[in-house]
């Protein structure tokens, strides 16, 4: 069976994101705001929904959350080669969620 590896380091700028400004006005910034050099700005915009700035600072959660239900659903729904003896197919939700992390970019 299989899986993506789960130590993969990630790409983008560790969790939490969180928003600043207001209405109209947003920038996003990930990493540790105690520390100047590990806080990065992901993003700002004059013209960004608040759905969209919630969206975005949930992004490193989803991820993780999605890495965890792949495991999850790989190891549930998919047969492995322990039960058959040879390589089954993975199930139409486990390759969904699996091309959904790649397009995040995490292998």
């Amino acid at each position: 069976m299989e899986q993506l590896a789960s130590n993969t380091p990630p790409q983008h700028t560790p969790g939490p994101w969180m928003e600043y400004g207001e209405s109209g006005d947003w920038w996003i910034a990930g990493g540790n705001p105690d520390i100047p050099e590990e806080h990065y700005v992901i993003c700002d915009s004059l013209d960004i929904k608040e759905a969209d700035v919630a969206l975005i600072c949930a992004a490193p959660e989803l991820l993780a959350t999605l890495q965890e239900a792949h495991k999850d659903v790989c190891s549930l729904h998919c047969p492995s080669v322990w039960e058959t003896g040879q390589e089954q197919p993975h199930t139409k939700r486990c390759i969904a969620i699996r091309e959904l992390l790649k397009k995040a970019g995490v292998e």
